[in-house]
């Protein structure tokens, strides 16, 4: 695991800890992200503004939101998997 990988966990350990699961489900999927893409600086480029998007709207991420990064997570899993 990369240092990165190893950061994005421990901060979303320490958020599902605090009570943040939403945003800890963001953190994991961005070590996800991380472990699958390598640099694919455009799946992190999305991630990030989508994040942006709700800090601008002054909301957190809806049930249907979640749901999608929670897909989103498992799928690259499965694609880190088959390698």
């Amino acid at each position: 695991m990369s240092p990165l990988q190893l950061l994005l966990k421990s901060l979303a350990d320490l958020a599902r800890g605090r009570g943040y699961d939403d945003i800890a489900e963001y953190l994991d999927l961005a070590a996800v992200t991380v472990a699958a893409t390598k640099d694919d600086k455009a799946a992190f480029a999305l991630l990030t503004s989508e994040i942006e998007a709700m800090v601008a709207a002054g909301r957190g991420p809806t049930s249907e939101e979640l749901s999608t990064v929670r897909a989103r997570r498992d799928a690259l899993s499965a694609q880190i998997r088959a390698l």
